[in-house]
């Protein structure tokens, strides 16, 4: 009978130890991001999720630049924010008078029907820019993206920049100056073309 009971603890033990198990899994199951609002195609936010070389076309900056390009890379994230950092932010662009902090945003995706082709990424991001010789910041600036999925591994689309300033009348230092860029919105202003073509090209383990 001893033994029996031994038997029938280990055996309750281990039914509870697999059902604590099972109710783990499913909470950490409930407590990922779903995306609700994605009407059951979970196919299109993992199209995006994962890091990604950029490329901008400098063409639109300077004639003198057409062809080249303006290297970054970008990591979007599965709750739909992402950080994008390309060359100019420490300065390494020498047709460049600024440097900048890495890009903080947000993401998003529309336009379903069905077909990938049809996804369309939408994005908004912040950075601080600075004077290259100084250092000293000078203002914020806002970039826009509108992305399709080619497929799996790339994005095309395009980025509209803007740009708000601070107040650098001294004798108080810029970085002390500078609006709350959520706030004040509105205030920004178109800074530099519209629509500058940039492509997104996924960085795939092995390769």
């Amino acid at each position: 009978m001893k033994t029996v009971n031994n038997v029938l603890s280990k055996f309750c033990t281990h039914r509870l130890n697999f059902a604590a198990l099972i109710m783990v899994f499913a909470a950490l199951l409930a407590g990922s991001p779903t995306y609700a609002s994605d009407r059951g195609n979970f196919a299109a936010p993992r199209q995006v999720v994962g890091t990604w070389y950029v490329a901008l076309d400098a063409g639109p900056f300077d004639p003198n630049l057409a062809g080249l390009n303006l290297s970054g890379l970008a990591h979007f994230h599965s709750d739909r924010t992402f950080i994008l950092s390309d060359a100019g932010d420490f300065g390494a662009q020498s047709f460049l008078p600024t440097v900048a902090t890495p890009q903080y945003g947000a993401w998003d995706v529309s336009g379903w029907r069905g077909r990938p082709d049809a996804w369309v990424i939408s994005g908004t991001s912040l950075f601080l820019e600075g004077d290259k010789e100084t250092g000293e910041v000078f203002g914020w600036s806002k970039v826009q993206y509108v992305i399709k999925v080619i497929d799996r591994n790339h994005l095309v689309g395009t980025i509209s920049a803007f740009f708000l300033p601070c107040d650098n009348s001294p004798p108080v230092p810029s970085p002390l100056s500078c609006p709350d860029p959520v706030a004040n919105a509105s205030a920004f202003m178109p800074a530099s073309p519209p629509d500058v073509p940039v492509t997104f090209t996924r960085i795939v383990a092995g390769e």
